[in-house]
């Protein structure tokens, strides 16, 4: 049976001398892979729609004894044309595209990840990104994923950020450990002032912070994202 799904196109590979493999988020039906036949001979079907980053109305048909469905057709609702104008831009859409794969489950629908995602990527048609913005997107995709950052008082003894303290940010727990309580901790990062300023306010979105501030807590982020899938990502923060 063909399903039809709001979807948004997250990788391809190319496949043979004419086929696409492609990687997409379905807002109904989470992550998949499908299989799009002579798309890269024939512009009948797909034209530009499976780009990465496009939003797309996407129909396909799952495939017995395949895990990969066959695609029909595509057609964008959105393209990237203007993302592709700066280079900031680019960097910052293909890494949300790299974090969306690398976070999600196949087949398994998280549609509040999903508008958290395209509506990042509709911003990004528009806007060059800072620090600030890149940062939001991420700690927001780690909270929509079970990985919010505890920054309001130390894991173990409870005392609160604002009685102050020397703090380090323990990458096993997500969480803010004060010097007393974090020399038991194996895997961690020291937290400066600016960096735990730039983290809670970026944090409750909050974009007045300095670049400095914001990219010191950016650094804790991305420490925190590639220790939590046990991988680097390829695509590095701005």
């Amino acid at each position: 049976m063909q399903k039809s799904s709001k979807s948004l196109i997250l990788k391809r590979v190319a496949y043979g001398d004419a086929d696409w493999i492609v990687t997409f988020f379905s807002r109904e039906f989470g992550r998949m892979s499908g299989m799009a036949k002579f798309a890269r001979s024939s512009k009948r079907r797909f034209g530009g729609a499976l780009e990465p980053g496009t939003l797309v109305d996407l129909q396909f048909v799952g495939r017995n004894g395949s895990p990969l469905v066959r695609l029909d057709e595509a057609v964008a609702l959105r393209s990237t044309n203007g993302i592709l104008k700066s280079l900031d831009r680019i960097n910052a859409m293909a890494r949300a595209l790299e974090l969306s794969i690398s976070f999600l489950q196949e087949h398994q629908p998280t549609p509040e990840k999903f508008d958290l995602l395209d509506r990042y990527l509709t911003w990004l048609n528009e806007h060059d990104p800072s620090v600030r913005e890149t940062s939001a997107f991420e700690f927001k995709w780690l909270t929509r994923s079970g990985f919010m950052p505890g920054l309001e008082r130390c894991m173990r003894c409870d005392k609160d950020v604002s009685r102050g303290a020397n703090w380090v940010f323990d990458l096993d727990n997500g969480s803010l450990l004060c010097n007393a309580c974090s020399s038991s901790s194996i895997a961690k990062l020291h937290v400066t002032n600016g960096a735990l300023e730039g983290l809670y306010k970026i944090s409750s979105g909050n974009f007045d912070v300095s670049s400095e501030k914001a990219m010191a807590a950016e650094r804790i982020l991305h420490r925190y994202t590639e220790y939590v899938l046990g991988k680097p990502l390829k695509y590095k923060p701005l």
